[in-house]
């Protein structure tokens, strides 16, 4: 989105294109470039920018912007170190920056200032925090997409893909659910938006198997517990179980066995099942037996 402003005329001069040019028309860029100065210079860069950005001839706004550059870049305005500067523009701007078409100005206006001397892309360091300055609030998955970028170890970002950034922040919903697959989007958004599809069905997977063995560890859980009560109201006969009271369950019913186990040691078999069938016969009897075995 782009609105038509009026070119700055205070200390300017004007650049004029060929009159044989059928989109020639004059516009001014500020001659004061010399003497920007800290916040007050960002700003007069800012409003320069503006104003070349609303030229409607391409030719002549591409011509207009790259000497633009050409003056910040000779007085130290761009790259990295310009970061805090447009910190206090972008809050100067805050209300400003409440139109649509006024941020988009800013926005491009920040990548046309950080990138380093003589470079045509953006970092991807300088490139995040960019986003961070402009983006923060106003695009929900900006923190996945930049830990996104760092994944891939993309090292720089271009304009075309610093643009479409903007669009795909003001068109498509957090969800992703209106995301057109067949949409003129780089390449770099369309795997942004397919690894985050992967991982949010990944993630509800997980979570489905998760409950599920929630549920099943529940079941065992539950069983163990009917095991274990049926254990004891089985073996400690006569003995009341208290809520709580496992351990000591298991010792009387230890205690209860070992009586058992020690009254039957004390019994001999024949009190129990009386004499064994052999004792029972005549000595003569038994004798003949014995022999006819060892034959």
């Amino acid at each position: 989105e782009e609105v038509t402003m009026s070119p700055v005329v205070d200390g300017s001069r004007v650049i004029s294109g060929a009159s044989a040019s059928p989109c020639a028309q004059s516009f001014a860029v500020p001659s004061t470039a010399a003497e920007l100065r800290q916040d007050e210079d960002m700003m007069q860069l800012f409003l320069a920018f503006c104003d070349v950005s609303a030229v409607q001839c391409p030719v002549q706004r591409r011509q207009a912007l790259h000497q633009l550059r050409d003056q910040a870049q000779h007085h130290g305005l761009v790259g990295l170190r310009v970061h805090n500067l447009l910190r206090h523009l972008a809050a100067q701007l805050r209300a400003q920056l409440e139109s649509s078409a006024r941020f988009a100005f800013f926005y491009r206006f920040v990548y046309f200032v950080l990138r380093e001397a003589g470079e045509k892309n953006l970092s991807l360091p300088a490139a995040i925090l960019a986003w961070q300055l402009t983006l923060s609030g106003r695009f929900r998955l900006l923190d996945k997409w930049c830990s996104f970028l760092k994944g891939v170890g993309r090292p720089v970002v271009t304009e075309d893909i610093w643009r479409q950034v903007l669009d795909f922040s003001r068109h498509v919903l957090e969800d992703l659910s209106n995301f057109d697959v067949n949409g003129a989007w780089p390449t770099v958004i369309d795997e942004f938006v397919e690894a985050m599809t992967r991982g949010r069905l990944r993630g509800a997977e997980t979570a489905g198997e998760d409950d599920e063995n929630d549920m099943q560890m529940d079941g065992l859980a539950d069983r163990g517990e009917e095991c274990r009560d049926w254990r004891f109201s089985e073996t400690c006969v006569g003995i009341e179980l208290a809520v709580g009271a496992k351990r000591h369950a298991t010792n009387a019913a230890d205690e209860l066995v070992d009586g058992i186990l020690e009254q039957f040691s004390q019994v001999k078999p024949c009190d129990l099942f009386g004499a064994h069938p052999l004792q029972q016969q005549e000595p003569e009897q038994r004798h003949k037996r014995q022999r006819l075995g060892a034959w």
